[in-house]
């Protein structure tokens, strides 16, 4: 509808090195994927729950041992486990904010700065100076609400707790160059679901992150995706060019169901 805005998303960046590829990259419940995503490029794994979209995720992100060939930037990783993750440059913000990502109790600034301490920190002590700048440009560039980082992030709405937990990966001090977004926008009011895809459309536009976005509405894969890549059963079943697509011929594609044996 026109609350989402009907911008078609900018054509595909140029194809050079990818961001992110995979060569039968699979783990238990998932069958081998071949993926390409290029630095800057927006692609939505679309799929039904269960579709093995978050298992995808969770799994590049180090959560699930897996096999296959990993590359960022050209340059080949391991991913056992979260951390190898991170230190590759990729990221995932996680589509259950509560149990897996956000510190509710802390303040939002601290919930920022979590993963950049390190780059920001000398010889040990944090900076707490750069810091502050950091979560003040974080908060501006998202357009969090209330402006008031010392808050704790609790007490945010859903859609700004998001926005939070995006800020820890696009802030300053970020190395991410692979962001995984797993239905970034459940339980999340439609301004602020605009306000997410703004951020993300500049994060890919502006920074070159590569973006992979999991959903099952079709009118976020139209308001934001590149390419669509459509899941089934643990399997990626196709990749869709989003020129002339509209949600109907979308939702076909989700609900395809197999012919009876």
């Amino acid at each position: 509808g026109a609350a989402h805005g009907e911008r078609v998303p900018p054509a595909a960046p140029d194809a050079g090195e990818p961001a992110l590829r995979l060569r039968g990259f699979a783990a238990e419940g998932l069958a081998p994927v071949d993926l390409d995503v290029q630095p800057g490029e927006i692609v939505c794994l679309y799929g039904l729950i269960g579709s093995g979209r978050t298992r995808l995720m969770e799994t590049l992100f180090g959560r699930r041992p897996s096999h296959g060939d990993v590359r960022v930037d050209g340059r080949p990783v391991r991913l056992r486990t979260p951390d190898d993750a991170l230190r590759a440059g990729v990221a995932l913000v996680p589509g259950d904010r509560a149990k897996q990502g956000l510190f509710g109790t802390l303040p939002a600034a601290e919930n920022i700065v979590t993963r950049a301490m390190g780059a920001l920190g000398r010889f040990g002590a944090r900076d707490f100076a750069a810091e502050r700048g950091l979560v003040a440009r974080a908060f501006e560039a998202m357009s969090v609400r209330p402006a008031t980082p010392e808050l704790a992030a609790a007490r945010f709405s859903g859609g700004n707790q998001q926005k939070i937990l995006i800020g820890r990966w696009v802030n300053a001090a970020s190395r991410v160059r692979v962001l995984l977004l797993d239905d970034p926008t459940q339980g999340v009011d439609v301004g602020a679901r605009a306000e997410i895809y703004e951020t993300i459309r500049a994060l890919a536009a502006q920074r070159r992150v590569a973006v992979v976005y999991a959903t099952n509405e079709p009118e976020e894969v139209l308001a934001l995706a590149h390419r669509c890549v459509v899941m089934r059963d643990g399997a990626v079943v196709e990749s869709v060019a989003l020129h002339g697509a509209d949600e109907e011929s979308l939702l076909a594609l989700i609900h395809h169901e197999p012919a009876l044996a």
